[in-house]
């Protein structure tokens, strides 16, 4: 199993939203946000060589924004199914992410969309079984985890992580 980690774009800001009397769960993109998701899924689709079978998504509207767009780019080939899994949403544990990984295609490529420092947390997890993050993910930055066997700690090798100016680089 392959799985693209990604973490939402750019979205409005936490505390002007706030003041409006909004709740955080609804903050959205910023125009600027979708237009960096958009380039950076471009980079994306270029280096998996346009593969993605499924895209998960915490259930905050960034993120499923950002995963709207993605999925959006990565549909000039094939269109990627989204799946809302309440495990992306910020706080959880990595194992309950892990649990429904282990529920996918061994041989998918599967592409979450989450949250900061969640992300960085499962990263961890997966690759060496910490539970301390020993990276950082900026908005629409992403790493590609190749998963031998069944998903869960030190299940998987770290093949690369980008930031998101290079990913927009590469989807120029």
């Amino acid at each position: 199993m392959r799985v693209v980690l990604v973490r939402h774009a750019i979205a409005e800001d936490r505390e002007a939203f706030a003041s409006s009397g909004a709740v955080d769960f609804d903050r959205p993109l910023t125009d600027k946000g979708t237009k960096r998701a958009r380039r950076g899924a471009k980079g994306l689709r270029r280096i998996l060589d346009e593969r993605v079978d499924l895209i998960a998504t915490s259930p905050l509207v960034r993120a499923r924004e950002t995963a709207a767009v993605i999925a959006g780019v990565f549909s000039k080939s094939i269109r990627p199914r989204i799946e809302e899994v309440e495990g992306l949403c910020p706080g959880q544990p990595s194992r309950a992410t892990v649990d429904w990984l282990k529920q996918q295609g061994s041989d998918e490529t599967v592409l979450l969309v989450g949250h900061e420092p969640d992300l960085s947390l499962l990263l961890s997890y997966l690759s060496t079984g910490g539970k301390t993050g020993f990276v950082r993910f900026g908005k629409v930055g992403a790493a590609l985890l190749e998963c031998a066997g069944t998903p869960g700690p030190r299940c998987a090798e770290l093949v690369w992580l980008l930031s998101p100016a290079i990913l927009r680089r590469l989807g120029v």
